[in-house]
């Protein structure tokens, strides 16, 4: 059978470096390890957005969660996993991220909460989006991507990380 057609997917491992906020003299050099699936061949006009936010945060907890509206499969998925510093992994349960309540119309909020649960417990998170980058992807036309980086923090522990917003830019 011919694979001219099937979309190969490739694992791929992102490592991010950011200077915490602290009180030391010392800068401290955090890791923030997120894990996505790239798609050789991907075809930008079946999404119509998504929300991902990969967050680092000071006692060493890694969370990466987003919510999808992929009309031709999902209209609402929610994924993602937390990592605690013991090298524990929850997967996320629930997230009431909505889509259509948070940059529908294009504007961007620069600060954000909302709520997921992971292995039964209930994260607060509070997201201040500190820097945007805007860029276009699938002949630099077909998606419009917002990377946000941030600064947040959930359940009181305070963080860092990165948030993509996803736009299907199709007119």
């Amino acid at each position: 059978m011919s694979d001219s057609g099937c979309l190969r997917f490739e694992s791929q491992r992102t490592d991010l470096n950011l200077l915490s906020d602290s009180d030391s003299s010392d800068d401290d050099i955090c890791s923030l390890f997120d894990v996505r699936i790239r798609c050789h061949k991907r075809d930008w006009s079946l999404l119509h957005r998504y929300i991902f936010h990969m967050l680092y945060l000071s006692d060493r907890t890694k969370i990466s969660v987003g919510v999808v509206c992929q009309p031709c499969t999902s209209t609402y998925l929610e994924m993602g996993f937390v990592t605690h510093p013991n090298g524990e992994m929850d997967a996320i349960e629930r997230c009431d991220l909505l889509l259509y309540q948070h940059g529908e119309n294009g504007i961007l909020n620069k600060e954000l909460c909302f709520t997921f649960v992971a292995n039964g417990e209930t994260y607060e998170v509070k997201v201040k989006y500190e820097y945007d980058l805007v860029h276009y992807v699938g002949n630099d036309t077909e998606a419009k991507m917002n990377e946000r980086f941030l600064s947040c923090e959930v359940n009181g522990v305070p963080g860092r990380g990165v948030s993509e917003w996803h736009y299907n830019n199709i007119k």
